[in-house]
């Protein structure tokens, strides 16, 4: 019970500290320019933020011990930062859904004139430029003299079928197919995304000799893996409305474990790695057992001695999100997620000595006669990460071993883990 109250304790002061940071972002100022729209360069700090969705104003400042400003796409004409280049430009967006279920039924374009940040992907002698919003719409550019030209493309639905609108396919082939003809047979194959744009854009330098003045390097998915090792603590009741007293009516003893395993801990690109994946693979055991008396009036008594024992394989999926707490590896994170858990290992029984007229006898059987083997559950955690190391605290609930539709079985489950990272 102390254990447990400890847990709670230390998982609510972390998700009280994450919360904060949560609300009050951190800065990241690194070194970086902006140009304003008198073409003047200054040089300074931008807050980088790692940004998904193209952002629509930064904070600059010339020098670290001094106050920051705001600057918007209609004050600056560009800025970079940690090897990315954003441009001021007026485009024309195509702003039709994206989502499968939701896509429209006609190929035009739904065209809204906008004042936006582009970021480059490549500048030379070609340009193309990318745009995200925050709706989760991609739109890609090329540049004719001083206009930004938007890559037509659309999916939409016709007679139930999926579409695409490949107008950008022309548009390439009359934009990149002059200098380099093999382009063509290169461009049949090009998606509409920016990894398939990016490669037929090298393509093209490759194969033209220009020279590329910038071009936004490839972001690697990085991962961590390591191992994990800990203390359980589980705890098995049983409910609903059934016969079976000797079940519902118990309580179990409280089962304390030893639980190992292995993860790999998979980062998103963007964001800061703020946010991952976090996957497991852990063994985890429980046992519990429980005593029940029952009387039969002035007849006897029935005392049943019942006992659990499983050991599981469990997958874990956690969606993790990490904060930095200061400038040295140590970082809060917080996890929530599902556990599929496989039982390699069961003891289910059941022992009764039945008194009846003073007549005993002893009967031995199982507990349960429809036991689950796969348990489900879901998982929320926080934990701290330093260097390699990293400690958490995480509760657990699972739909536990009852197949019974009357008989419900949930377990509880409080994990202490240490981790280690390769």
């Amino acid at each position: 019970m102390q254990t447990k109250k400890l847990t709670n304790k230390f998982l609510f002061t972390l998700f009280t500290i994450l919360i904060f940071h949560i609300s009050h972002s951190q800065e990241n100022y690194l070194p970086g320019y902006i140009i304003k729209t008198t073409k003047d360069t200054i040089h300074g700090f931008v807050d980088y933020k790692n940004w998904s969705v193209n952002p629509n104003k930064i904070t600059f400042k010339k020098k670290t011990d001094q106050q920051a400003k705001t600057y918007n796409q209609t004050n600056i004409i560009e800025f970079s930062v940690k090897d990315e280049i954003y441009v001021s430009a007026i485009v024309k967006r195509e702003t039709s859904p994206v989502q499968t279920n939701i896509l429209q039924d006609y190929p035009e374009l739904n065209i809204k004139l906008d004042t936006v940040f582009l970021q480059t992907l490549f500048k030379g002698s070609k340009n193309l430029y990318y745009h995200k919003s925050i709706k989760g719409r991609d739109n890609f550019y090329i540049k004719r003299g001083n206009d930004f030209v938007l890559l037509m493309y659309k999916k939409y639905t016709s007679y139930g079928l999926l579409k695409e609108n490949k107008k950008y396919k022309g548009q390439l082939d009359l934009y990149l197919s002059d200098d380099c003809p093999s382009t063509r047979l290169k461009l049949a194959y090009t998606e509409y995304t920016q990894k398939s744009l990016e490669k037929l854009f090298q393509h093209y330098y490759n194969c033209s000799q220009e020279e590329i003045i910038f071009q936004k390097k490839k972001e690697k998915v990085s991962a961590d893996i390591g191992v994990l090792a800990g203390i359980s603590l589980s705890k098995l009741e049983f409910n609903g409305k059934t016969s079976l007293n000797y079940l519902t009516e118990t309580d179990f003893s409280q089962s304390t474990d030893f639980t190992s395993g292995i993860f790999i801990d998979i980062f998103f690109s963007r964001n800061l790695q703020k946010w991952s994946l976090n996957n497991e693979l852990i063994y985890s055991q429980a046992k519990y057992e429980g005593r029940h008396h029952s009387f039969r009036n002035e007849t006897g008594d029935v005392n049943t001695l019942v006992q659990f024992d499983y050991s599981y394989i469990k997958l874990n999926n956690l969606l993790r999100f990490n904060i930095p707490l200061n400038q040295k590896s140590l970082r809060a994170f917080i996890n929530l997620g599902i556990s599929n858990g496989f039982a390699i290992k069961e003891k289910n029984y059941k022992k009764q000595e039945i008194n009846f007229f003073g007549n005993e006898r002893v009967v031995e059987e199982k507990a349960l006669d429809r036991s689950r083997k796969y348990e489900q559950s879901y998982i929320l955690g926080a934990g701290i990460k330093h260097k390699k190391l990293s400690l958490e605290a995480r509760h657990e609930r699972g739909n536990g071993i009852s197949e019974f539709e009357n008989l419900s079985s949930p377990t509880k489950r409080i994990y202490i883990l240490l981790g280690y990272r390769f």
